[in-house]
């Protein structure tokens, strides 16, 4: 679940001054999975990347973007969850921090009063990240084959993936637009 709805919120609240903070690529146990997503303003935050002193990190990046603190406004943090960080999980996790842009502002506005369902793609080249839309019923012929098949997937079955450039510093991150409903059902006895 990535809180679409209340980021969305957030961003119309605030001006939609903002960073966009993003799970990438996970590899073995972390704390959550490609597309988590969580939305840091000056002063609240909107959804979770799993906690911890990872989420902090990443927190605390996005405040030093929006304080100008920091020259870069797009960044792929990469890090092993062990002892490093002080966290057990022991997997290693793509953060992907990216300080919203007027375009993007705009984007996220159109989306807040569609109801279609859609996929946003995030596309990281050379340091930076700009992001589109595809909506269902739309046939993105621009895309090439392996981001079509990564939409139609996205838009048939809510979640995220990552779809790899020609190099290793260019991917885009496709995620669907709408978020997961599940049950939870718990057995035992009435200790439980």
């Amino acid at each position: 679940m990535s809180y679409w709805a209340d980021i969305l919120d957030t961003l119309v609240q605030t001006d939609g001054v903002a960073v966009l903070v993003t799970v990438g690529t996970v590899k073995g146990s972390t704390p959550r999975e490609t597309g988590a997503t969580m939305l840091v303003t000056k002063d609240k935050l909107t959804g979770t990347i799993g906690g911890g002193r990872l989420e902090y990190i990443a927190i605390q990046k996005s405040q030093d973007i929006l304080a100008g603190k920091s020259a870069e406004t797009d960044l792929v943090l990469q890090l092993p969850l062990g002892p490093e960080l002080a966290q057990c999980c022991g997997g290693y996790v793509d953060i992907l921090i990216s300080k919203l842009s007027d375009s993007d502002k705009t984007l996220f506005n159109q989306l807040k009063n569609d109801d279609k369902d859609s996929v946003l793609i995030s596309r990281w080249s050379n340091g930076g990240c700009h992001r589109q839309v595809a909506f269902e019923n739309e046939a993105p012929t621009y895309l090439d084959t392996p981001m079509q098949d990564a939409v139609t997937r996205r838009l048939e079955e809510a979640g995220a993936e990552i779809v790899t450039g020609a190099t290793k510093a260019d991917f885009s991150l496709v995620q669907s637009l709408r978020d997961v409903e599940f049950r939870v059902c718990v057995f035992g006895a009435g200790h439980v």
